[in-house]
């Protein structure tokens, strides 16, 4: 018996998503002869329509790099992690990991955070659907105990935090001829309240804010993070970005 990883399955899928590999033994036309140019030509459909598949989840990145560069980089991801699923939306999930270990992109690390928060926006786009906190909830707490409240963080909220300018890299996407200064430091907080993702610029103190509430921090504990990051970050427009984002789904009071 042939071994996990050499079964004909795993030959042939080896073979079709690397075009540095043989073809396999047994691939024959209707002639009943081999055909290379057949499995070739089947080999490169493959590939060109997962290349495609790259692109469109990755267009910021596109832009950057150029159609024939993209192209290039997304044959070597493709080969060294070929689909696992049916569900295209899955495939390229590993991109920003790859980026980070591809030697000829070493010098433009800002590519590997832009695939984070490009993949966020795909799993954004896709989660599943949740109600949102109500901009009145707050409100309703009552003011001795306000500061005690936490979150539930939405299923298609993320926070993207980076050292590059990631919304304007972002933005590549909808403006290629925008200047970009690299020097600059960006966070983005992605969300979808309804059925468009919204991408936003929030600050150093914002994203500390937005961190601590997704993991479970109460209120107080979130101003109070947002505030030791940033000296200028405002409490109230934090709060404001919360309740209008939607990018929690669930608003809990202390037990008494």
């Amino acid at each position: 018996m042939p071994s996990d990883d050499q079964t004909p399955h795993k030959i042939f899928g080896q073979a079709l998503f690397d075009a540095n590999l043989d073809i396999p033994e047994g691939i024959i036309g209707p002639d009943g002869k081999t055909a290379p140019v057949r499995f070739g030509v089947y080999r490169n459909n493959v590939i060109v329509s997962l290349i495609e598949a790259m692109k469109d989840a990755y267009p910021s990145i596109l832009s950057i790099l150029e159609d024939e560069n993209f192209s290039r980089i997304a044959r070597n991801y493709i080969a060294a992690h070929p689909p696992k699923s049916p569900m295209m939306q899955e495939f390229g999930d590993k991109f920003a990991h790859f980026l980070q270990e591809f030697e000829p992109l070493k010098a433009s690390p800002f590519l590997v955070d832009l695939a984070c928060a490009e993949r966020a926006w795909l799993v954004a786009y896709h989660a599943e659907d949740q109600p949102v906190v109500a901009a009145e909830a707050l409100g309703t707490v009552p003011p001795e105990i306000v500061m005690d409240v936490t979150f539930e963080k939405h299923a298609a909220s993320w926070i993207c935090a980076s050292q590059f300018p990631l919304f304007a890299l972002y933005c590549r996407r909808d403006d290629t001829s925008a200047d970009i200064d690299l020097t600059e430091s960006q966070n983005v907080l992605i969300t979808r309240p309804q059925t468009d993702v919204i991408v936003r610029h929030i600050g150093a103190g914002d994203c500390r804010f937005f961190e601590q509430i997704f993991t479970g921090s109460t209120l107080g504990e979130a101003i109070g993070a947002g505030t030791e990051m940033e000296t200028e970050f405002d409490p109230a427009n934090a709060i404001g970005i919360l309740l209008e984002s939607g990018c929690c789904s669930k608003l809990s009071q202390p037990e008494s």
